[in-house]
């Protein structure tokens, strides 16, 4: 009623106004930062790897030391959903809980701005992960082919929690893919927006959010053990997936063998959950005229039940340079993404200085 008879009323909230104003005021330092960060960590990751092999951000290894013993103790697949969801529950409430304390001393310690902002590009690093989905998708490239590389295998088992062991080329090609894009929403997108709107105490709220998913939402199967978490991610998704999908729709325009019309298709035929990969998945299987996720086991012994996702008549047996192209897509959309960012920073000069 009161929104009714004001029309103004939420531009009229002393909160709001504060909100914005904190925002304009400091988004280019912080775009800056964003772009310097999303550089570093690909060059990083693309020559280097990710920390120990895993191509996730830094500070879900640091999580997963505070919780993952815990998490492998009480979230067993015996287990009935409701002691699950409560368990889930508790434990987003307390990686909530360590993740804002660590944004609330991040950006203590980033406040001076050292070395022209060397720490906070540093402490951003932490969080995003960009490169290093590169180098595991190159490495295990390779190693089908005939590298005697095992290593690749490790680092896309401990990076994505599934297990290898009993696939063929074509299952790991396909974990390995599946992983790769549904990480590029949750790893870079939402944590480059959440730093931009909300600093680091939101960047690493966020992130915490992400690594519960990670950790015990098991794809989807997880019995609602991240169904809080899971939740406040669909939300933020009505932000994320838009961008996303536009990404990988002009990535097409740069990818052999991509089809936009196809991407559009794989948008819309989907029949995954957002837990599960959705939309992305759907997207890149049409795009590239592919078959990805579908039903795999954990390696903590959890079957993931994942439908197939993809166009009719192709056939499951992926071939090995297939896992080359959704690699050359991610490198793609990751650079028109910094330049989106980047470019969003001279309209701003523009509009406001």
């Amino acid at each position: 009623m009161i929104i009714a008879e004001n029309p103004n009323f939420i531009s009229n909230v002393p909160a709001f106004n504060a909100f914005l104003g904190q925002l304009i005021d400091r988004y280019p330092e912080r775009v800056s930062i964003l772009v310097l960060s999303l550089l570093f960590i690909s060059i990083l990751g693309f020559t280097h790897g990710g920390w120990r092999g895993r191509a996730i951000p830094f500070f879900w290894i640091v999580l997963d030391m505070f919780f993952g013993k815990l998490c492998y103790k009480l979230f067993k697949v015996k287990k009935d959903t409701s002691t699950l969801m409560f368990r889930g529950i508790g434990l987003t409430l307390c990686v909530t809980a360590l993740s804002f304390l660590t944004g609330v001393l991040a950006t203590s310690l980033t406040a001076e701005q050292y070395f022209y902002g060397l720490s906070s590009v540093i402490v951003l690093s932490s969080v995003i992960v960009s490169g290093a989905h590169w180098r595991m998708m190159g490495t295990i490239h390779k190693t089908l082919k005939g590298d005697k590389n095992t290593h690749s295998y490790f680092s896309v088992a401990s990076s994505s929690r599934i297990d290898l062991n009993t696939m063929d080329d074509s299952g790991i090609m396909r974990v390995v893919s599946n992983f790769s894009l549904v990480s590029f929403e949750r790893a870079i997108i939402l944590p480059s927006l959440a730093y931009i709107t909300s600093g680091f105490v939101g960047l690493f709220v966020i992130s915490g959010l992400s690594y519960v998913v990670w950790r015990v939402g098991r794809e989807g199967s997880g019995k609602g053990s991240d169904s809080l978490a899971l939740s406040v991610l669909k939300l933020l998704s009505f932000v994320t997936t838009p961008i996303t999908a536009v990404l990988f729709i002009l990535s097409c325009l740069f990818v052999p063998y991509a089809n936009i019309s196809g991407a559009v298709k794989g948008l819309f035929k989907s029949h995954l959950s957002y837990g599960q990969g959705w939309p992305i998945l759907g997207m890149v299987s049409y795009a590239l005229n592919m078959i990805l996720a579908g039903p795999v086991k954990d390696v903590d012994g959890w079957t993931i039940n994942r439908k197939w996702i993809g166009p009719d008549k192709v056939s499951a047996q992926m071939d090995i340079d297939m896992v080359k192209r959704v690699r050359y897509l991610l490198f793609v959309a990751t650079i028109l993404w910094v330049s989106l960012v980047f470019c969003s920073l001279l309209v701003y000069k523009i509009l406001f200085l």
